[in-house]
């Protein structure tokens, strides 16, 4: 956890080496995963190197999309591949893309011949098929028959195997040539027999054509696999004109038509098609069969080890083109290449291990490792990268604070604090017992069950959206934990109170009233106030104060976390004096006060009813003012105390502190609005040795003026007049703000932070808020759904009714408290995180660190 308060030390090392040991370097460096290469390549005039190095990482893309349609047709086939256990390495000897190359070639050949086969077989099988169902609603006509009657029909349906019964209509018509008769018949797709019918009546002008269609039970597969419904139709017209028409319409509906033999051939045709279907199918299935056999050898060893040729050569080739992607960003020379970058610097001697490593055997030269300390410069303006080791715990919360912005090099991370304070806040706005255990419980099944789900996550089994879930367990569970803990306090139990201990309040039966008995409730909030008729009153009153208690301390510990950062950039105390210091005075003179006056009305007794006595009185309690006027009034009317707002017993004391309080926080708006101008222009002395400053990004001094470089880990990169590691400039660009354009500047944040005093204290009121309407859902589910149409209700027998009342309880507590309250919660905490607690101290535009790195989710 210490690592998450700062970034690791990073150094900016340089890998001097020959050309001819330039690739298995930069593979080592790939395995050693822990440094973060900058770019060297001049793109305008690119080296002959660089150039070639992009062609090959074309030619990687290429055999990368070669390969992936090698696992589409995988997938088509159904042929099980292995997702998970450990893949062998390939050999590091030879051209991987020569040797991808004969591999697959003689593969890709035999399968393009035999899925194609294939496939036309599947379309010649199909068109036999059809073509036989035509024949038999032909058949079945029984045109000679003059036993039928002409204008009657028996719906029937037809099956492609010709087992079940058809859908014949008996006519009065001659079953001959459709050229020769007007008889077309056919096969059309289900899902177009509307429009084709309604295309043939507009063709025909409503007369001289009759059209049925037969639909079939069995479906066809078309060239992608799917299912497709079709139905035999056939049409009578009248005139050679209006059936050529029609035949036009069948080829632009995609339907098929066929020629209809002899009457007395029907028969033969028929057991003729079966025939050739029935030899297709055969030498189709073991076309299929081959493919399948190939594709199983391409997919996983027959002998069943758990290595997948396909998956090592997509590792194989990915990592390929990963190296040229690293040694395009290479310098070359004409016999040295020059790679460089950021290392951290607890890792620089097993860095020099792996280097050593690379070439060893090769009878190559040594590599050669210079570091800052050596006299290396990174380039002009670049800036260090923020490394945070995250482990399970961590990483969920790290990527709240990442998705706002990385943190600065050596900047407080609010990272190591959000483990705690996010899942809290949430637990304020969610607390519920029951709903908090819920969510804790399911926090808790994704813990027991870590291992199982991950390996169904390698394995491709979840969404993407459980997999998100699934990665911020831990910080689910703890969200769960802070809820039901929070529960307890309010003493809510999906809307009732648990009578833990003795109340404190005693029911008067007379008045329906309580009155006080002397006990103090010894943790959380009474459950007689459940039954008492302010209840709402009380809660809300308790939760705003507890929401503005936690904002306040919430805020002014990010302004200390700033006083951090001063001392880190070593900033003088032009940046503690004016900016540090004002701000802290501001926040804790004036909602600091607030705060105070919270606890103070908290702990002293008032009475209830009554008239205001005389202030002179020290003898007499009299009414709790109303915090929110006492505080409006300080502001509006300092000398004016009223007695509805007296809070001390003696008037002027409250009187005189709060007008001291008033002007010693009116008097640090000036020192944060020309403090830090008026000092960087009158003395030079006090300029800052970082740009950390306030947040306002103010340019810092170079470090010739603090009399010499400063060391890498204190985030200055020596050399370059003064660039430092947040890539700012240095005394030159210093020269080129004006006076007015800092007050500009400077005014600009002081009033930022001035009003988001307030507005940012009013903010935290979503904790009352978001805690009131989950409190408030969950009562209207219960009396609505258990209560009043489960338990009171004599619509049916009670205990159908109380089934249908926990049924639809259940439903609604899990839609919208165990799910979109949830989410609610959650963006609510969020926002407070990003905005009113990381804006006193966090400037969030550092450079993650992103290591060059052979990562599995990197390769696939």
């Amino acid at each position: 956890m210490a690592n998450l308060f700062r970034s690791k030390d990073m150094t900016y090392v340089q890998v001097t080496m020959v050309n001819e040991a330039a690739q298995a370097v930069v593979r080592k460096v790939g395995d050693f995963g822990k440094l973060h290469l900058t770019d060297l390549s001049e793109r305008d005039h690119p080296s002959a190197q660089f150039t070639n190095h992009k062609k090959r990482v074309q030619q990687c893309a290429y055999w990368l999309k070669k390969l992936q349609s090698f696992r589409q047709v995988i997938e088509r086939y159904e042929v099980p591949m292995p997702k998970g256990g450990e893949i062998g390495d390939m050999k590091d000897s030879g051209d991987k893309l020569m040797q991808v190359k004969d591999y697959l070639e003689p593969i890709e050949q035999e399968l393009t011949m035999n899925i194609r086969y294939v496939e036309q077989a599947e379309k010649h099988i199909n068109d036999q098929l059809e073509y036989r169902c035509v024949l038999q609603v032909c058949n079945d006509l029984n045109l000679g028959d003059d036993s039928q009657d002409s204008q009657g029909f028996r719906q029937r349906s037809l099956s492609v195997e010709g087992k079940a019964p058809l859908l014949p209509s008996k006519y009065d018509i001659e079953l001959l040539e459709p050229t020769e008769r007007g008889l077309i018949a056919g096969v059309i797709s289900q899902n177009k027999k509307i429009s084709f019918h309604r295309m043939i009546y507009r063709v025909s002008k409503g007369a001289n054509t009759y059209v049925q269609f037969i639909p079939i039970e069995s479906p066809f597969s078309d060239a992608e696999g799917e299912e497709v419904y079709k139905s035999v139709f056939y049409i009578k017209t009248v005139g050679s004109h209006l059936t050529r028409k029609v035949l036009h319409m069948c080829k632009v509906f995609g339907a098929s038509t066929f020629s209809l033999p002899k009457s007395s051939e029907y028969s033969e045709k028929l057991v003729e098609l079966q025939r050739d279907v029935n030899d297709k199918e055969r030498v189709r299935d073991l076309t299929r069969n081959k493919i399948i056999d190939i594709l199983s050898k391409l997919a996983g060893d027959e002998r069943g080890v758990e290595e997948s040729p396909l998956l090592r050569w997509e590792k194989a080739i990915a990592i390929e083109q990963m190296t040229c992607q690293a040694l395009m960003q290479c310098q070359f020379h004409i016999t040295m290449m020059n790679l460089e970058g950021w290392c951290p610097t607890e890792n620089l001697e097993e860095l020099r291990i792996v280097l050593a490593g690379a070439v060893r055997g090769t009878g190559l030269e040594r590599p050669v490792l210079t570091t800052e300390m050596d006299g290396v410069t990174p380039p002009y303006g670049a800036t260090r990268p923020t490394y945070f080791p995250k482990n399970k715990f961590t990483t969920p919360f790290q990527q709240i604070v990442d998705t706002y912005g990385v943190p600065r090099y050596h900047e407080v991370n609010p990272g190591l604090f959000t483990c705690v304070s996010f899942p809290f806040l949430f637990g304020v706005m969610y607390g519920d017992i029951f709903h908090g255990f819920c969510v804790f419980l399911y926090g808790l099944y994704l813990l027991w069950n870590e291992d199982k789900i991950i390996a169904k996550i390698k394995n491709g089994e979840v969404s993407d959206m459980f997999q998100g879930l699934f990665a911020g367990r831990y910080c689910l569970a703890l969200m769960g934990f802070f809820g039901f803990y929070c529960g307890w306090i309010y003493n809510d139990f999906a809307a009732n109170t648990i009578p833990l201990f003795e109340s404190g309040w005693d029911p008067v039966e007379e008045n329906n009233t309580h009155v006080p008995n002397g006990l103090v409730y010894p943790f959380g909030i009474d459950h007689q106030w459940a039954h008492h008729q302010s209840s709402l009153v009380f809660t809300n009153s308790l939760k705003m104060k507890m929401a503005v208690t936690i904002g306040v301390i919430h805020m002014t510990f990010g302004i200390v976390l700033s006083l951090f950062n001063h001392i880190r950039f070593k900033d003088t105390a032009i940046h503690i004096a004016f900016e540090f210091v004002p701000r802290l005075v501001f926040m804790l003179f004036t909602m600091g006060y607030m705060v105070f006056l919270i606890f103070y009305k908290f702990m002293k007794p008032w009475e209830v009813g009554g008239v205001i006595p005389h202030p002179t009185d020290p003898e007499q309690d009299w009414l709790a003012p109303n915090l929110i006027q006492v505080m409006i009034k300080m502001f509006l009317s300092p000398t004016n105390l009223p007695p509805e707002n007296r809070l001390f017993e003696d008037a002027d004391t409250q009187q005189r502190l709060q007008l001291f309080l008033l002007i010693i926080a009116l008097l640090m708006v000036p020192l944060m609005l020309f403090g830090v101008p008026v000092a960087k222009r009158y003395g030079s002395s006090c300029h800052s040795n970082s740009i950390y400053g306030s947040l306002n990004g103010q340019s810092s001094a170079t470090d010739e003026e603090w009399g010499g470089a400063v060391s890498p880990q204190d985030g200055l990169i020596d050399g370059h007049m003064g660039s430092d590691s947040f890539g700012a400039a240095g005394h030159a660009d210093h020269e080129e703000h004006s006076f007015g354009d800092e007050m500009i500047h400077n005014g600009i944040h002081t009033i930022e932070f001035v009003l988001g005093t307030v507005s940012n204290t009013a903010s935290y009121l979503r904790l009352w808020a978001l805690s009131l309407a989950h409190a408030q859902l969950a009562e209207v589910f219960w009396r609505m759904t258990i209560m009043q149409y489960g338990l009171m209700s004599t619509l049916l027998p009670p205990s159908i009714m109380v089934f249908i009342g926990v049924a639809a309880w259940m439903s609604f507590t899990f839609l919208v408290l165990l799910t979109m309250d949830v989410l609610e919660c959650f963006l609510h905490a969020l926002r407070l995180h990003w905005v009113e607690f990381q804006n006193k101290f966090y400037l969030a535009d550092g450079i993650a660190f992103e290591p060059f790195a052979f990562s599995p989710e990197k390769i696939y």
